[in-house]
């Protein structure tokens, strides 16, 4: 990609857009996809039996049918040219914030700066690196790319997690563009390439995407920063601190909390033994009723 001197000024990029015909803008795109596999390689010099292998497994379909069938990145292709028929195109990949980075030919989607969302009462500062933005006749669609477990609809639509909405409204703020879409973004080595919309539940819209963004978002945000300016906080899952299974290695705010042993013992205590002590405490919302 072309390296901008505002990355945020970047225009959606499509694969139908390399060729009119389907069939010919999939032909175009192989090789590139081959030759993005090849710098990958050369930069981080893979070796030994276990990365031929999926290296082969990753390239399968790229240079023409074989007998391992479509490899990820083959059928990664495929995927785009569907989102792309529905009118998506991918806007921005891996774009960085305030990380320090400096963009190049290889990372142009490098944002210098932090981005502060502004609160009632202060502001949160992001700087960190969002997999990847897509952009729709209907605004953005922030998506996560996931090998493991992702959070559910529930959890965003609720306050209980908070990645994905923060770097929806950080990115829809900056451009412009209105809040639309989050999804985790699934891509096994084998299998099928699969989309968790935590904005729908049984193929509907569960929420008022707009609002959590826009409205939800800085209310809880503010309900956790004053929470935790008056030292009240609640740990969840109330579980044994340390180790491998410690609560603090899931918890969406461990960065800003005391990850002490005996601080989260004791607050687990106070919490299961003196309720009045959680007055203020930030605590998601109930999930709405059922229809």
């Amino acid at each position: 990609s072309a390296v901008l001197d505002n990355p945020l000024d970047r225009a959606p990029v499509r694969v139908l857009d390399l060729a009119l015909d389907p069939v010919e803008a999939r032909a175009l795109a192989l090789p590139l996809m081959r030759a993005a596999l090849e710098s990958a390689r050369r930069e981080l010099k893979p070796h030994g039996p276990f990365w031929a292998g999926t290296l082969a497994a990753l390239a399968a379909g790229l240079d023409g049918p074989t007998v391992m069938g479509q490899g990820l990145l083959a059928r990664f292709i495929d995927y785009e040219i569907e989102r792309n028929r529905r009118g998506l195109g991918i806007r921005f990949v891996e774009l960085k914030i305030g990380t320090g980075e400096r963009k190049s030919e290889l990372e142009p989607d490098v944002y210098v700066g932090a981005v502060d969302l502004p609160l009632g009462e202060g502001f949160v500062r992001l700087q960190g690196s969002v997999d990847r933005v897509d952009q729709g006749e209907r605004g953005l669609e922030i998506i996560d790319y996931k090998t493991g477990s992702a959070k559910s609809m529930s959890e965003i639509r609720d306050g209980a997690a908070f990645q994905l909405p923060i770097y929806l409204a950080a990115v829809s703020a900056k451009t412009g563009c209105a809040p639309w879409g989050m999804a985790y973004l699934k891509t096994p080595l084998l299998g099928v390439i699969d989309v968790v919309d935590v904005t729908q539940a049984r193929g509907k819209p569960a929420y008022d995407v707009s609002a959590l963004v826009t409205q939800a978002l800085p209310r809880r945000l503010g309900g956790i920063l004053g929470a935790l300016s008056k030292g009240v906080f609640v740990h969840l899952p109330a579980r044994p601190p340390g180790g491998s299974h410690s609560p603090c290695n899931y918890c969406e705010f461990s960065t800003a909390c005391a990850r002490r042993e005996d601080v989260i013992v004791a607050r687990q205590d106070r919490a299961n033994t003196d309720p009045a002590s959680l007055v203020g405490a930030y605590r998601p919302d109930t999930p709405p009723a059922r229809q």
